[in-house]
């Protein structure tokens, strides 16, 4: 009764439980005893013999939080049947008669429904479960309470709980839900934060350039993929799609994308999704079925002994799909609370506490068969880890000695159309310059040119048409370029087809002058020098491919679209 006569002055917001009857059967030793206590019910008492029988009632009514009160009326009545013959007999005929408990001289002062409950003709009538209402409603009207609502521009539900004084719908503090009807900020519990490290690069490009774009066990991965992370997320969890909420991927810190870029191994990048459930205790389901824990007796460190009919093995498949496609190295959770102030108005702050648990991926009963952490990477305890710079691992692998180092092989090139003299001869028209990409390998000095003119990705296209651009950008179209995939596929196919051409890692030629920070802001994205794995380190090699000129040495950098082994 906060909020009304009997209550507390401030209205408090209370669960509705619903309601309940109770038949009351009056047996006494006394036919007027039994009418006696009949009136004092029923608010009919002599006021002169029984002064505080209207007090006694009031008291009864609110500690009790009366709803109605019906009297069951009995009474024999005859009845006459007509048929062939005319028959007489007797029976007990009951009614019931409904109470009037708002008037003044049934309680004093008048009385008010409970909360929870509204005025509807001589008595009260609960508002639905999940619905709460003030003291002395008088209509459906006040019944009310908060839902989740769907927030398209953010594509996430977004969780309310009904204030403390009960005026008005608040949002739960983010990371948090509730569900339908509310009550209070302790309503909203905390949401699990998953976390998804995924094998990168996380999308097509320079770091994930290939020729058949496609994503286990070769160069490329197909971009990220949102809709089809929620769906399989759904699958497991058993809830639609929309309660999964995707954050946009982000690059790991500890295996960041410029492994990737720089060809030096493996790299990562995080999903972060929250299960956005109707109510708390589907969440739980949920979050159960994410971790592996769907079994009827299994915890954090057991196989699935016995599990629910059909459900582990839908469960099972669903995540080895999952872990399959989109080729997991951990998954955990972080849980991220709130402290509630304990005052009105509702106010909380952030908890600087959280509470991380990662998934066993690896354990028994996870997925329909063992999983295995994929290529570039080898497990770790609950994790796939990357091999160091420069080494790659088959799927799999379980131990950092499985990671062996890359092999280099130079391919050098040269165009037979024009000698190295008529190309650098100014008596017919050569340029020293003309020549950037002269390399020397162990003593052997080798140039590269490219058809119709030396590639130089740092230089413009045509100096009297500086729109045109640098002639790094006519690569990836192939004009007056080098044809990396024409190389890749031939090379695959002197290979036996035993590498495809997803998995010939190659580097363009390119100058980088006298340091790379001399490149063009276009060229220097494609920076890349060695060292090159597998290869002995000796003087000529340094950081760059160098030769000499006059007595003067000269280094080259080799850089370019990174296209990379074994993704």
């Amino acid at each position: 009764y906060s909020g009304g006569v009997m209550g507390a002055p401030a209205y408090v917001p209370l669960q509705n439980l619903g309601a309940y009857n109770v038949v009351i059967t009056l047996v006494a030793h006394k036919q007027r005893s039994i009418d006696a206590a009949a009136k004092n019910l029923l608010g009919e008492e002599d006021r002169a013999v029984d002064a505080t029988a209207q007090a006694r009632r009031t008291h009864f009514m609110h500690q009790w939080q009366l709803m109605s009160l019906e009297e069951e009326v009995c009474a024999n009545q005859t009845v006459i049947a007509t048929a062939a013959t005319t028959v007489v007999s007797t029976e007990i005929v009951c009614k019931l008669n409904q109470r009037d408990i708002f008037t003044a001289a049934y309680s004093t002062p008048p009385y008010s429904c409970p909360q929870n409950t509204f005025k509807a003709g001589l008595g009260c009538t609960s508002c639905p479960l999940q619905m709460t209402s003030p003291t002395a409603s008088t209509s459906s009207g006040a019944c009310r309470n908060c839902v989740p609502s769907y927030d398209v521009a953010a594509s996430r539900w977004k969780y309310s709980y009904l204030s403390c004084d009960g005026a008005t719908c608040n949002f739960c503090p983010p990371g948090t839900l509730s569900g339908p009807g509310a009550l209070g900020l302790a309503a909203c519990e905390p949401v699990p934060g998953f976390v998804a490290v995924l094998k990168g690069p996380p999308g097509v490009g320079e770091t994930a350039e290939a020729i058949d774009p496609h994503r286990e066990g070769n160069p490329a991965h197909l971009p990220f993929m949102g809709e089809s992370f929620r769906a399989a997320l759904a699958r497991i969890a058993r809830v639609e799609t929309s309660r999964v909420f995707l954050y946009p991927p982000v690059q790991s810190e500890e295996v960041p994308e410029s492994r990737c870029t720089e060809l030096r191994g493996g790299c990562a990048y995080e999903v972060r999704f929250e299960l956005m459930t109707e109510q708390v205790e589907e969440l739980v389901e949920a979050t159960r079925a994410i971790q592996g824990l769907e079994c009827l007796n299994q915890s954090t460190s057991d196989a699935c002994l016995l599990p629910a009919p059909g459900l582990n093995e839908t469960a099972q498949g669903a995540r080895s799909a999952f872990l399959k496609e989109f080729e997991l190295l951990q998954l955990y959770t972080t849980t991220k609370g709130f402290t509630d102030l304990k005052r009105c108005p509702d106010a909380w702050e952030p908890s600087v506490v959280s509470d991380t648990d990662r998934m066993e991926l690896f354990a028994p009963g996870y997925t329909q068969t063992p999983y295995t952490c994929p290529s570039k990477f080898f497990r770790e305890g609950r994790a796939c880890v990357p091999c160091p710079d420069m080494t790659t691992s088959s799927r799999g692998s379980t131990a950092q000695s499985d990671c062996k180092a890359y092999n280099t092989y130079f391919f050098v090139g040269k165009d037979a159309s024009l000698t190295y003299e008529a190309r650098t001869n100014a008596l017919v028209g050569g340029r020293q310059e003309a020549q950037p990409n002269a390399i020397d390998i162990y003593g052997a000095v080798t140039y590269y040119k490219i058809r119709g003119f030396a590639l130089q990705p740092n230089q413009l296209i045509d100096d009297r048409d500086p729109d045109l651009g640098y002639q790094v950008a006519r690569c990836d179209q192939g004009l007056n370029c080098f044809s990396a995939e024409k190389f890749r596929r031939m090379l695959s196919n002197l290979l036996g087809g035993k590498v495809t051409p997803n998995e010939v890692r190659l580097t363009k030629p390119f100058s980088c002058l006298d340091r790379p920070d001399r490149l063009s802001l276009v060229a220097s994205r494609y920076d890349f020098c060695g060292p090159w794995s597998g290869l002995p380190s000796a003087p000529d090699l340094q950081e760059c491919a160098c030769h000499t000129v006059s007595g003067t040495a000269t280094c080259f950098w080799t850089a370019g679209t990174a296209i990379i082994s074994i993704y």
